[in-house]
């Protein structure tokens, strides 16, 4: 057999490192590339994701804000139908307007308009040019769309934003009230754009992002600027009333501008790694020896284990450093302990709640850090009932134990869940979801306990306030219907005062009006309040003052007679409020109906004080011929007197009268606050 000649041209494996290198280096930069993207477009992903959250809570904010003037314009609907629709007057509108709008200063006026007509407006300065304003026959035609739409509809229709006639710039809302199925007139409520988005907590800028709104149809936002809305920006469409809404977020420079710096830092590392690895394989590659064939196979499972390794480790770093951030950023704290006790991992959470520093819990045993432990009814825990004994002795998980830990004078209240940490070579046991933590089978031989600690003080005061509320809401009903049974009986015992002193048909209908004042004083203190902040004490200065308007308007709707009152502000309960409110009443009608001169220039003082001893005195004066002697009184008249002595008497008070230049009644009175 004759041997062949070795050959003279080059071997085919001549041009295999090349091959290596150029197959290596497109696959570490393919790789490369494919990573790094796929990064930026997680980071970028992210940012518009948190874009999108900060939108959702402002939709939150928005709606909320909706919802609440939605309520107001259903109570002022509500309002207009309960007064008799057009027996409503200016001064009772006033009042339940003031009421209802208290505190907003996003809501520009109330209005009520019959059959279209804007009649009532409150508050009125400022909002002149809108009374008598025909709604239906307004000049934008949008707004005549918008009205008859409210009125076919029956629902809540908003109008605008837009300027408005009374000037500024401004959202409407109206609604349609029907009297007995036809139409009455429209209600409605006029926003400040401005002030109702400051009270739905909207601004310009929130956290890393610009805020646009704008409204449907509408290339001029409300809030932000232009580039709030450009083709990057997030945006969401919201339900303002029955109108659609835009909000977006859009950060300065874009959102390619908020890629963390940790982007770019692995972005030279990698790109670097790849190019030495691709210099390091080229360099063995290209090496020329007697042994290339076998090198070359060596360097290649070499590479590939290191690559393999360096993935390996990859992962576990990445994991780690998952685990570890999601550990360090928990809401809970979390520790573990080996089987002698000692801490051998404490999360950030677990430093705060137990207010030690997080490098000294390490290594050391957890009854040595001299804990103010206490139990919830102020106790010492007996070490046995300690979570982490009891786990390691009962082999069980523990739930919801929970401790006091006392900082000085703070005292914080933890909730602390445990399990016990199975040997390696015991599997630890899985229970379904559907069946009781309690009943898990027990760990025989733990290696330590993992424990979950959460500072519930905030959850506990918060149940507290819940009893207490109840508590309070319990006694507040009982005291309604006491207050309610009361008042029926001093209905009762007026008409039954009332009856025996009717005669004829004029004195039954001089007796219906009295009786009418009487009970719309205790509906007018009722009312006021409901109307306040606390519901067991009202101002008598603004109840008087009202009851004298209401009055007047009745007895002397020319105002013929000047009022003149000092009235300081006397918060009462109503035990005093009711009597006190009752006698006003009489001694002001009186004062009204047989207290004037017979010339026109009547005059009344009203003057209302409190010293330093709580010690009330009410005072009303008139300029008229003084007061009559009893059997010259009329009928109701006298009774009106009999009842406020005997109101004097109720409040342990003292009356004084005057009659040397026209009538002044003076009550005096203790007042005792609860």
């Amino acid at each position: 057999m004759r041997r062949q000649p070795p050959s003279t041209g080059s071997s085919p494996r001549s041009g295999s490192p090349t091959l290596v290198v150029a197959v290596v280096s497109v696959a570490l930069i393919g790789l490369w590339a494919f990573v790094m993207a796929n990064y930026y477009g997680i980071e970028l992903e992210h940012s518009r994701t948190r874009a999108a959250e900060e939108l959702a809570d402002v939709e939150i904010r928005l709606s909320h804000t909706c919802v609440e003037h939605r309520t107001r314009l259903d109570a002022v609907a509500a309002f207009v139908a309960a007064a008799g629709f057009q027996e409503l007057t200016e001064s009772e509108f006033n009042a339940f307007a003031r009421g209802l709008t208290r505190g907003r200063d996003e809501v520009r006026n109330v209005s009520v308009a019959p059959e279209g007509v804007q009649r009532l407006v409150y508050p009125l300065e400022g909002n002149e040019s809108v009374v008598g304003h025909d709604l239906l026959e307004d000049e934008r035609p949008e707004v005549r769309s918008e009205v008859k739409r409210a009125i076919e509809t029956g629902r809540t229709v908003s109008s605008g934003p837009y300027p408005l006639r009374q000037g500024g710039h401004g959202l409407v809302i109206r609604q349609a009230v029907s009297r007995n199925g036809e139409f009455w007139g429209l209600v409605a409520l006029t926003l400040d754009t401005a002030a109702a988005l400051d009270a739905a907590g909207l601004s310009a800028r929130i956290g890393e992002f610009n805020i646009g709104v704008r409204s449907e149809g509408e290339e001029e936002p409300l809030l932000g600027n232009e580039q709030a809305f450009s083709s990057e920006a997030v945006v969401r469409e919201v339900r303002v009333f029955d109108r659609k809404w835009e909000l977006s977020a859009y950060p300065d420079g874009g959102f390619r501008t908020v890629i963390p710096a940790t982007f770019w830092v692995i972005f030279w590392l990698t790109l670097v790694t790849a190019l030495i690895t691709i210099l390091l394989v080229y360099m063995v590659a290209t090496r020329q020896t007697s042994l290339h064939a076998r090198l070359q196979r060596r360097t290649k499972d070499l590479s590939e284990q290191l690559r393999e390794r360096a993935r390996t480790e990859e992962t576990l770093k990445s994991e780690h450093a998952l685990l570890e951030s999601i550990s360090q950023t928990s809401p809970v704290g979390i520790i573990a302990m080996d089987r002698q006790g000692s801490v051998s991992y404490a999360n950030a959470y677990t430093a705060r709640v137990l207010r030690v520093p997080q490098e000294d819990l390490i290594h050391r045993r957890f009854d040595a850090l001299r804990l103010q432990l206490e139990t919830h009814d102020d106790h010492q825990p007996e070490p046995t009932t300690l979570p982490f004994r009891e786990v390691m002795e009962k082999g069980c998980p523990m739930f919801d134990r929970r401790y006091q830990v006392r900082h000085g004078d703070k005292v914080r209240v933890i909730s602390v869940n445990a399990a016990p940490i199975p040997d390696s070579d015991e599997a630890a046991p899985v229970l379904p979801v559907d069946e009781d933590p309690n009943e898990a089978v027990p760990v025989d031989h733990p290696v330590g306990v993992v424990q979950i600690i959460k500072d519930i003080t905030d959850q506990v005061e918060s149940e507290e306030h819940v009893k207490r509320a109840l508590r309070e809401k319990d006694v507040l009903l009982r005291e309604i219907h006491h207050r309610v049974k009361n008042n029926l009986n001093i209905i009762t015992s007026l008409l039954s005062l009332q009856q025996s002193r009717i005669q004829d048909a004029e004195g039954a209908v001089a007796a219906f009006s009295d009786i009418r004042n009487r009970v719309h004083a205790l509906a007018q203190l009722h009312q006021m309040l409901y109307q306040s902040e606390n519901l067991e004490v009202i101002d008598l200065a603004d109840y008087i003052r009202d009851a004298a308007l209401t009055l007047q308007h009745n007895y002397d709707p020319h105002g013929l007679v000047s009022v003149e009152f000092s009235l300081q502000a006397v918060p009462s309960d109503m035990d005093h409020a009711i009597p006190a409110g009752l006698i006003f009443t009489e001694l002001f009608t009186n004062a009204l109906e047989h207290g004037m001169p017979e010339h026109d220039d009547g005059a009344i003082r009203v003057a209302l004080d409190k010293d330093e001893d709580d010690t009330v005195t009410l005072e009303v004066a008139d300029n008229g011929n003084g007061i009559v002697a009893e059997s010259q009184r009329p009928q109701s008249t006298s009774l009106g007197l009999e009842l406020v002595h005997a109101l004097t008497q109720q409040l342990h008070g003292n009356l004084d009268v005057e009659t040397s230049d026209g009538t002044r009644f003076r009550l005096t009175f203790a007042l005792k606050t609860r």
